[in-house]
């Protein structure tokens, strides 16, 4: 049998079919065919109250979804009306925030900002712009200059000598920014930011990373006379239903960091995965069965075009008209595309009796899977939404 008690918006019925909220999987796939991405407005909703309970109880903070993580304009949108916030990366992400969302509810982040979307940002005032260098704070400056504001802005912080991510703040790297803090008088430094690794479970590194950030904090603060107000965690958490409640040690071990610190910042977190990744699934039929020496293959109408291995989802494969059977024997599962790469998975455990004409719902897709989606050798598949018992083509 597959376990669906991690995730409250699944259930299997009397007969073993799989329920998205409390719809019937058959019923979309009859309506809408494959493979075909479900989401639950539902758990999208429970995954935001989530964070802003847990968090909003412990210390001060602003949530900013990661527009990255899947930019449907449907699910934005719900997200924004439950309090949070976007980080973007790119001008049509920008674009879209600004259409949802109040200009303060919007940080800008990315590697490479283009001079006119810094232009559009500064113009609208978001309430960060974290740059990835100093020399980008000259341009965040010159730009305010033209349109007569001050910015606020953040520094991200390279994690490691070999990412090209950020700024490495030796003695030298202060230097430089003490002479810049000195001329550039329409920018207001004020926080610091960090990018962790996706599918962070190692929860000590965000209390690492806040020690961190107090220990620059306090040299920027000596050399500049900067005032850091503003630790930004970035994204990196995992599915909600797979940290589950840990979500609270995390708050916790936050929370006793900044009172051991006594530090009086207000925390950013930017994450995606967590509020998208298990309210997304996408459901896909078997179309062929085959051997192939000693392996067994499902060949179903989802390729890795679509459900992407770029995602890093680790995704969980349930045979959707079938949940109830012993989850025992084990299959590799490609998709249809004529290419070696297109293997979703090579060993995963799936009833026996399998069938071609079984659908194999993938139940965490919400999270990379659609945005790094491509159109090889088949269409790009249509995106369901399901709230309140009805469905809507997004």
């Amino acid at each position: 049998m597959f376990a669906l008690t991690q995730y409250p918006h699944l259930k299997p019925d009397r007969n073993g079919w799989l329920l998205i909220e409390d719809i019937c999987f058959k019923d979309i796939v009859e309506k809408f065919g494959t493979p075909v991405y479900v989401y639950s407005c539902k758990r999208i909703r429970e995954n935001c109250i989530t964070l802003r309970k847990i968090f909003d109880r412990k210390f001060k903070n602003r949530i900013f979804y990661s527009y990255k993580t899947n930019m449907n304009s449907k699910i934005c949108k719900i997200i924004h009306e439950n309090g949070i916030g976007a980080e973007v990366i790119s001008d049509i992400e920008l674009k879209q925030a600004l259409n949802h969302v109040n200009p303060d509810m919007i940080v800008f982040d990315g590697p490479h900002k283009p001079l006119n979307i810094i232009r559009e940002a500064v113009k609208y005032g978001v309430n960060l712009i974290n740059a990835d260098s100093l020399d980008e704070l000259k341009l965040i400056n010159r730009v305010a200059e033209e349109q007569g504001v001050i910015q606020k802005v953040g520094l991200t912080l390279n994690p490691d000598p070999d990412s090209k991510i950020g700024v490495f703040l030796d003695g030298e790297g202060l230097s430089v920014l003490e002479k810049y803090v000195e001329k550039l008088n329409h920018i207001k430094l004020a926080a610091l930011h960090c990018h962790l690794k996706t599918q962070n479970f190692d929860l000590n590194t965000y209390t690492e990373t806040i020690t961190r950030m107090s220990e620059i904090s306090n040299l920027i603060k000596a050399k500049t006379g900067c005032e850091i107000d503003v630790f930004d965690l970035g994204g990196g958490l995992p599915e909600a239903a797979v940290i589950g409640k840990k979500i609270n040690n995390l708050a916790d071990k936050i929370k006793e960091k900044l009172e051991k610190l006594a530090l009086n910042c207000e925390i950013y977190f930017e994450p995606g995965r967590f509020i998208i990744g298990d309210a997304g699934v996408l459901l896909t039929k078997i179309v062929n069965i085959k051997k192939i020496c000693n392996r067994l293959w499902i060949i179903v109408d989802a390729g890795s075009n679509i459900i992407s291995p770029l995602s890093k989802a680790n995704h969980r494969f349930t045979v959707a008209n079938r949940l109830l059977d012993d989850y025992s024997k084990e299959y590799s599962i490609g998709g249809p595309l004529p290419a070696s790469f297109d293997i979703l998975n090579r060993n995963y455990c799936l009833p026996d009796k399998i069938a071609i004409g079984d659908y194999i719902g993938i139940i965490n897709a919400g999270a990379y899977c659609e945005v790094f989606s491509i159109r090889f050798g088949d269409k790009t598949p249509l995106n369901i939404l399901i709230d309140k018992s009805e469905l809507t083509m997004i």
